[in-house]
Order: structure tokens, then C-alpha cells, then sequence
């Protein structure tokens, strides 16, 4: 029987159990209560080494990593100790599985020792909650953001993975793909995957290319295999695709592998871009092209907040590490599939184009918007003339050529722009 063992048995939190063996008056007599009760059923004896550790000189912080097979986290890990050491300071690395809950392992680790602080790589925000504040040590979340979660003993230094996402699927347009496929992580379980995920639908919307979840994306964990098996997945069931984004190296290398075995070139048959820029890709054959987290960034401003909150009490701070068009590391794993550029084609032939706004702006994220992109042009007879909508643009903004003159369908679609050509039919 452990401390863990007790908690479910009683139904109350590690945490709380730890109080309630410590004497500490915070517990309710309801709860300490059932608890005893739960220890004296079990005849149960606190664990004499880990009071030891909990007794003795805490000079140390606990890493909390989720996952085995996550080397960005390895290498923000390397480089967050070493400026901890030079701090003076020793910290302690815990594994545990993707979709285990780090904050329980949090309070597992409070209760048997007691760190400075807890830093979280990987985290799923659903865990967080207002309870973290009981562990009564600062805390940090590493690539994720908690600025909405109002715990105060909980900091966090995050990663814009929307735009960087956005970013990527830009640019694999800008190469010529139109039909692109996913892989990541399950959006209701990984934040980071859910907010790739988001970059990634609202490029592809805005861009008005095509997307089926059911069929464009893959769900993987973060390692090679996974990565390997959505690949197949994706063949399978999207087998027209030109361009796939992983969102992670790993999956990406993966997925090279999985398309080599298919009898499949990279990049000359699919093209394969990663996220997180680790060495590894370098080195593979071909090289990948992805996006480069600055993992020096997130390993300093983590270790300085952290180490601020702890020797002086400071408040929670949070901040976010943005993305810029130079962090898309372009190598050899990606190719261009459609050289020809319609907008060259229009400048050409010299034709005007008149672009208007979203009719209602606050309903362009609204998922009933998250309609399949309609083909390269489309033809309408209405009001006595002939009007060619089509073309979607590479612009940031979500511009319509007259929507009133243009069917349901049509308009309702998420931040693409129209092309209103009166009397002109243009192919590409």
C-alpha cells in the first residue's frame, strides 16, 4: 500500500492525503476523516526513506516530461539544466506516457520529497486545475500556454504553434500543393496538436484548399513508428494527396520511411515537411524541411521565470515565443507540384480584379463555415450576366468579390477570395 494507493481508495487527491499524514490543519474533517479511515483499514505506514527525502535540504526542481520519444523536449531539456546548474541548482527528470496525467505525477513527487519548483514539458490543460495552487510551489508549463487558466503558482512560456502551422501550410501552397495531409497528435488530448491542427484548417480555409479529417488526418503519438503507421493511414485513405505536414520531426521521419516502403520518392512522388527543426532531420535522407522551434528561447525565459518566481515570489509570468517566415527550414523533402501560378496568369492578361469584404465577419471562424474549398472556378448566371467567382488567394485577409450576387454555397465559405470577372472565363 503507498500513498498513491490510499488517494484512490479514498477518492481524495495525493496532495490531500499527504496533508492529512503531515497533521496539516488545511483539511477538511470530512475528508480527513475518510482518510484516516482508509489508513487504519489498511494498516498503513508512511514510507520512512521518502519522509527522509521530504525532511532533508530541498535543493532541488522536478522536470516532469511527457513522452520518452519527444527530442525537442530532449533538447530543451539539456539546455534548461545546464543553466540550472549554473544557478546552482539540481534538477530531477521524470517520464512518463503521453496521455498519463502529469499533474497527479506532480503530487506524487510533493508528497514524497518537496522541490523548489516543477517544470511540465508537455502538458494537457485539461489536468490544470485551481488544486495546482495546493502543491504551494511555482510551477512552469514549457511549448504550452496557461495564461487562461488563472492558477497563480502556475507559469508558462508557449509557442505560437497557430501561426506556425499556418505558416507551413502557406508555404507548401506556395510550392503548388493543393491536397495536403496531416499528421498529429488527438486534438482533445494534446493542446500543442490542437492548436497545430487549428493553424493548419484555417490556412487550408482561407487558401481554399480541400479538408476531410476523416480522411486528411492522421492521428499519431510523437515517436517514429506512430509516425510510420499514420503515413499508411494517409495512403490508404487520402491516396491523391501531394504534400503531407507532420506535426512533429519524428512523425515526419517516420512517414518518410512508411512512403519509401510504399515504393513512393520523397519528394518527388510526396513531398514531407516536419515541426520542431531537431538534428536529427539533418541527417536523413532526404533532408527535412521544417519549422525550428527555438528551443534555446524556451530553455532560458523557462529557467529565468522559474527561478524569479522561486527566489523571489513573483507573480506568474507568461509569455508567448512567436514564429517568423525564416523559421521554415527548407531542405530536399519538399518540392514543388504545380509550377504555374494563377495570379501570374491574371497579371498577365491584365484583368482587374475587384475584392469586397466578409459579409459577416464575426461568423468567419463559426465551424458551421468548415465546408469543403470549391473547385478552381466556379460559373453563375444570376442578375442577366455571366459571373466567374473562383482563384482563392494567398492573402491574410478574407475578401469577397459581391457576395450578394453569388449562391449560398458559395459565400458561405471560410476566408477565401472571389474573383469577380464580369464577361471573362479564365482556366488555369
Amino acid at each position: 500500500m503507498t500513498i498513491k494507493d490510499i488517494a484512490k481508495e479514498s477518492g481524495y487527491a495525493i496532495g490531500t492525503v499527504s496533508r492529512v499524514l503531515n497533521n496539516n490543519p488545511s483539511v477538511s474533517p470530512a475528508a480527513r476523516a475518510k482518510i484516516l479511515e482508509v489508513i487504519k483499514r489498511y494498516n498503513y505506514q508512511p514510507n520512512s526513506n521518502a519522509k527522509h527525502l521530504k525532511q532533508q535540504s530541498s535543493d532541488g526542481l522536478a522536470l516532469i516530461v511527457k513522452g520518452t520519444q519527444n527530442m525537442l523536449f530532449v533538447d530543451i531539456l539539456e539546455k534548461m539544466q545546464a543553466i540550472l546548474e549554473e544557478r546552482g541548482y539540481v534538477s530531477t527528470v521524470y517520464y512518463i506516457d503521453e496521455e498519463a496525467n502529469e499533474v497527479a505525477q506532480a503530487e506524487l513527487i510533493c508528497a514524497e520529497r518537496k522541490p523548489y519548483g516543477i517544470a511540465f514539458l508537455g502538458s494537457n490543460l485539461e489536468y490544470f486545475t485551481p488544486q495546482l495552487a495546493e502543491l504551494r510551489v511555482p510551477c512552469l508549463l514549457l511549448t504550452n500556454s496557461a495564461a487562461t487558466l488563472n492558477i497563480p503558482n502556475l507559469s508558462s512560456v508557449s509557442v505560437d504553434d497557430v501561426s506556425a502551422s499556418s505558416l507551413m501550410i502557406e508555404y507548401l501552397y506556395a510550392q503548388g500543393h493543393r491536397k495536403i495531409g496531416l499528421i498529429g497528435g488527438k486534438p482533445d488530448q494534446s493542446r500543442p496538436s490542437l492548436s497545430r491542427l487549428t493553424g493548419s484548417q484555417s490556412a487550408m480555409f482561407r487558401l481554399g484548399l480541400p479538408f476531410e479529417m476523416e480522411k486528411q488526418y492522421a492521428y499519431a503519438r510523437f515517436s517514429l513508428q506512430s509516425g510510420y503507421t499514420a503515413m499508411e493511414y494517409l495512403l490508404k485513405h487520402c491516396p491523391d494527396i501531394t504534400a503531407v505536414f507532420a506535426m512533429s520531426d519524428l512523425m515526419a521521419l517516420g512517414a518518410i520511411r512508411a512512403l519509401n516502403d510504399h515504393g513512393l520518392r520523397v519528394p518527388q512522388d510526396i513531398s514531407v515537411s516536419g515541426y520542431d527543426g531537431i538534428a536529427l532531420g539533418r541527417y536523413s535522407n532526404p533532408r527535412l524541411t521544417t519549422i525550428r522551434q527555438n528551443s534555446e528561447r524556451l530553455a532560458q525565459r523557462g529557467a529565468e521565470i522559474l527561478l524569479n518566481c522561486i527566489e523571489n515570489g513573483s507573480s506568474a509570468v507568461h509569455e508567448v515565443v512567436t514564429f517568423a517566415a525564416s523559421s521554415i527550414i527548407c531542405a530536399f523533402g519538399l518540392a514543388s507540384a504545380a509550377p504555374r501560378s494563377p495570379y501570374r496568369h491574371l497579371e498577365l492578361c491584365g484583368i482587374a480584379i475587384k475584392k469586397r469584404g466578409f459579409p459577416d465577419e464575426s461568423k468567419r471562424h463559426s465551424a458551421a463555415y468548415f465546408q469543403p474549398a470549391l473547385p478552381p472556378w466556379h460559373r453563375h448566371h444570376g442578375r442577366g450576366s455571366k459571373r466567374f467567382c473562383g482563384f482563392p488567394s494567398q492573402s491574410r485577409s478574407g475578401l469577397l468579390a459581391d457576395p450578394s450576387g453569388l449562391p449560398h454555397q458559395l459565400w458561405r465559405q471560410p476566408l477565401p477570395v472571389f474573383f469577380y470577372l464580369c464577361g471573362q472565363s479564365v482556366f488555369y
